[in-house]
């Protein structure tokens, strides 16, 4: 997180709240790269957020780690190691007791000296923008209920020369309403495998990342019961909270069903690759299957 708006590159609007260790919440009104110079070279850092009220930039490790950086921190500073292999060194600051990472943060002198990057967006970086102006063909067709070009057509008939040229048939041809209402989403196949034979015989799990940044939560947990074809979703602020909530959404199941996990399958995702996983699973005498990349289409495509 940086409090300075003019070291995003690619910058855009967002709403999300911080909450920082001593409870206050923070938010962070625009999301974007910063690019950091280094003693080795450049490093790009994505998905950071601009936090008007931040009294120092932040360096969150559980985003380091959710990415495949390792972090080892002690009393003297530490080193985060980047999946591309950078190293970025950090010191501690004996005047506040902080952690830092020392490096320079992109400047460019044009854009402090010019207009603001976004146009229609003021200090406060709320949206200002001018919305389209619509057509008055289109403005009939959505006050008449969206008719086809027959429809429209007997209504121009009914009507006369009342309506004059504000009713165009053709304007359901471009109408993005009635094109997206009338497409269709094509279907993966559904596999020769059977259905489970009951109730939490087989569970699908899959963790779906969000990084539009439009709410406080980073990720969604998806459960499918593959008899049933029960379906729950949890939102969750942190990827880290996936295995926690799992375990929870499992013991209610059970609880509920009155019967056992068996099977989960999931895919290879490194989420599910740790100790605590195993241990659990296998204290449980619960078969954790990991589907094969070239297959995922035709064993559970549906959950995907």
């Amino acid at each position: 997180m940086v409090n300075n708006y003019s070291t995003l590159i690619d910058s855009k609007t967002c709403r999300k709240n911080i909450f920082t260790a001593g409870s206050k919440v923070l938010e962070a009104t625009a999301v974007g790269d910063v690019n950091i110079s280094i003693e080795y070279g450049d490093v790009l850092l994505q998905n950071v957020l601009y936090v008007r009220n931040l009294n120092v930039n932040l360096l969150s490790t559980n985003s380091f780690t959710d990415e495949g950086a390792q972090v080892t921190l002690d009393q003297s500073g530490g080193q985060i190691h980047l999946a591309n292999g950078t190293s970025l060194k950090i010191s501690k600051n004996s005047e506040c007791g902080l952690l830092e990472f020392k490096g320079d943060t992109w400047q460019e002198s044009a854009m402090t000296a010019s207009t603001q990057p976004f146009e229609g967006i003021d200090e406060e970086f709320e949206l200002t923008e001018k919305k389209p102006e619509t057509s008055t063909q289109q403005l009939w067709h959505e006050h008449l209920g969206h008719p086809g070009r027959d429809k429209a057509r007997a209504i121009i008939k009914k009507l006369g020369n009342k309506l004059m040229t504000e009713v165009d048939p053709d304007t359901a041809l471009t109408c993005k309403q009635c094109i997206q209402s009338k497409s269709t989403v094509a279907q993966m196949g559904q596999g020769s495998r059977e259905r489970a034979a009951t109730h939490l015989d087989l569970v699908h799990i899959d963790l779906i990342l969000d990084t539009s940044y439009v709410t406080e939560h980073t990720c969604i947990l998806v459960l499918v019961d593959d008899h049933s074809k029960y379906v729950y979703v949890q939102p969750l602020l942190w990827k880290s909270q996936a295995f926690v909530q799992l375990k929870k959404v499992v013991s209610f199941l059970e609880t509920q069903t009155g019967r056992r996990l068996k099977v989960i399958q999931s895919d290879k995702g490194g989420k599910w690759e740790n100790n605590e996983a195993r241990t659990w699973s296998q204290d449980k005498g619960i078969e954790w299957q990991k589907t094969v990349d070239t297959i995922v289409s035709r064993t559970d495509g549906w959950k995907e």
